[in-house]
């Protein structure tokens, strides 16, 4: 089993993780931080990985190839 992180919390995410959290999840964490910094309540929440969200669909995308 992989020690990578499975979920990432929008706090700690920041743009040179695009390729782990994917573009919109970067984008809601690198905004994260300023905003609460100036007052604007945001949700707390999290982003799935992209290693995490396509590890289950790989048995099913071999079978579709």
């Amino acid at each position: 089993m992989s020690s990578e992180p499975r979920i990432l919390w929008f706090p700690e995410i920041r743009r040179s993780q695009v390729g782990t959290a994917g573009g919109k999840n970067a984008s809601l964490g690198e905004m994260i931080g300023p905003l609460k910094g100036v007052g604007t309540h945001m949700p707390e929440g999290f982003a799935t990985t992209a290693n995490a969200y396509l590890r289950p669909l790989s048995p099913a995308r071999l079978r579709i190839d």
